[in-house]
This record gives structure tokens, sequence and C-alpha cells, in this order.
């Protein structure tokens, strides 16, 4: 599988969401829970484009995920939930950079511009 998308069935479990979120542990400072606070990124803007309906079924669809953006604070992520023969949904989510210590953003680390590269559209 590779590394812009990832398998998710019709209707996810907690476990699934979990197992989908992209992994921005991207040094051993952010493994324990302090590094966690401090290297946080939360969302300030989203929004999905239904396309088609997708009712719930056993076969999987197809969640290609992408970087459109990353400096400074912000990161920009976009989403194709698609099949073979349909997409269903596309969408953008804008994230802020942030530590939960302070209260502030923050600057994108470059070890996290690094890790996000491989995620970025050419």
């Amino acid at each position: 599988m590779s590394r812009e998308h990832q398998r998710a069935s019709g209707s996810p479990t907690a476990s699934q969401t979990a197992e989908q979120t992209l992994p921005l542990e991207v040094n051993e400072a952010t493994t324990d829970e302090a590094g966690r606070r401090q290297h946080a990124f939360v969302v300030s803007r989203s929004i999905v484009d239904y396309r088609a309906p997708l009712s719930y079924r056993e076969e999987p669809v197809d969640v290609h995920v992408r970087v459109v953006a990353c400096r400074g604070a912000r990161l920009e992520l976009a989403y194709e939930i698609r099949d073979a023969d349909h997409l269903y949904a596309e969408a953008t989510t804008l994230m802020a950079a942030y530590n939960l210590e302070t209260g502030r953003p923050r600057r994108i680390s470059q070890a996290e511009l690094d890790f996000l590269a491989c995620y970025t559209e050419s």
C-alpha cells in the first residue's frame, strides 16, 4: 500500500479511524505526552464536497491523502474517497501547528517538513 493512500471500509470503526490518522510523530521528542502536546496540530477548517452516495458495503474504498501546502504554522491536506469506478467525496482540511502547553500556534519544524515532503503534491 502506498503512503499517499490508505484503505477504509464503508463505515469505519473507532479503531479504523485511529489507524488512518497521519502519523506526525517524526522524532523522539513527540513520542511522549509532553512532546505530543508541544507538537500538536489542530483543525481550523474542514470542507467536504460529496460527489456520489456511498452506502455501507463490505468492499473497501480508497482514501487518498496528500499535502497541498505546508509553511509557517499552516498545513493543508486534501483527500479523495473513491473506488475504481466512482469518486464519492473530496475534502480539504486546514490545520495549524499548535503548542497545547502554551496555547499558541507554532512554526512547523524542519523534521515535520521533511516527513510531510513525501506526501506533498508534485
